[in-house]
C-alpha cells in the first residue's frame, strides 16, 4: 500500500531527527530508522494497528517515544502525525 506522509508529519519526522542527532550520535539515524520500518510495516499491514477514533490507527515506534498515527484509505495510508506520546496529546486532530 501507497504511504503518504503529511506536511505536518513531515515537518515532525525532521524536527525529532535534528532533535536526537543533536543530543547523541547515532540516535538522529536510529530514530529515522525506527520510523522507516514502522511505515514500512503500516504499509503492508495497516491491519495490525489498533483504531483510537474512529478512522484513525496508531503505530508506536520501537525504541522511541513516539506515536505515528494515521488513516487507511483504499489503496493508500495517509500519515497524520509523527507526535511524542507524552507532549500535547490530541494536537494533530485539527488536521484532520
Amino acid at each position: 500500500m501507497k504511504v503518504i506522509v503529511s506536511l505536518g508529519a513531515q515537518s515532525e519526522l525532521a524536527e525529532a531527527m535534528q532533535w536526537w542527532t543533536e543530543r547523541s550520535i547515532g540516535r538522529g539515524m536510529a530514530f529515522h530508522d525506527a520510523y522507516r520500518q514502522i511505515e514500512r510495516t503500516i504499509a503492508e499491514h495497516p491491519e495490525w494497528f489498533p483504531v483510537i477514533e474512529p478512522g484513525i490507527r496508531r503505530a508506536l515506534m520501537k525504541g522511541f517515544r513516539y506515536s505515528v498515527f494515521f488513516i487507511v484509505r483504499a489503496d493508500e495510508v495517509i500519515v497524520v502525525a509523527v507526535a511524542h506520546q507524552h507532549r500535547r496529546p490530541g494536537y494533530w486532530r485539527e488536521r484532520l
